[in-house]
């Protein structure tokens, strides 16, 4: 989900599947950290793009895998609220499902079509207990300079120190600041796991 797929998930699914016998789509939407407009924005595009394949697709002989990280994942599952668009696929992973999103944390069980990969430190994941309409609407608002929105977020940051310094953390990693560890939120050593489960 959102611009060119993920380079381990396309190595893996070349490993696991084979090139010739696979074909990759990918959503194009806007992806960005203003997620009041960017989910919706993807949950759009995703529909597109099921309608727009749905009905080429032979079942007797192809099967749909759909797969998501972080934002993406955010993207699936609300896309999901729709049955129709649930059914779809013949089954779903999601790496890195943030804890923003409303339906979080699929927790597996025999048989389900649905596998959710989400490290323990990765902070992006971790679940809320306050409003979580308003969060994403101060996280959004904070990226435009909006001051109110920008205080409500340090004033989370500081209610919550622990989680506070291990989204510091994850951000130091991914912008290179800190190089000796590889982030919580990159999930490219499941992502072969992933898609062996994935086609049986």
């Amino acid at each position: 989900m959102g611009h060119e797929p993920h380079p381990a998930f396309v190595d893996a699914v070349n490993m696991v599947v084979g090139e010739e016998d696979a074909q990759i789509l990918y959503v194009e939407y806007m992806a960005t950290w203003d997620m009041e407009k960017s989910v919706p924005d993807g949950v759009r595009a995703f529909r597109e793009l099921v309608e727009d394949i749905r009905w080429k697709i032979d079942y007797s002989t192809q099967e749909i895998y759909v797969g998501g990280s972080s934002q993406g994942s955010w993207v699936i599952s609300e896309a999901y609220e729709d049955p129709e668009m649930k059914n779809f696929a013949h089954k779903t992973v999601l790496f890195g499902h943030p804890g923003l999103a409303k339906d979080h944390d699929h927790k597996y069980d025999e048989g389900d079509t649905i596998l959710e990969f989400n490290h323990p430190d990765d902070a992006v994941t971790f679940g809320w207990k306050e409003d979580r309409a308003k969060m994403v609407s101060d996280f959004s608002r904070a990226q435009h300079g909006n001051l109110g929105a920008i205080m409500r977020v340090l004033w989370l940051g500081i209610r919550h120190p622990i989680r506070l310094v291990r989204f510091m953390y994850l951000i130091m990693v991914h912008a290179g600041i800190l190089t000796w560890n590889t982030s919580p939120h990159d999930y490219s050593q499941q992502m072969p796991l992933a898609v062996y489960w994935l086609i049986h």
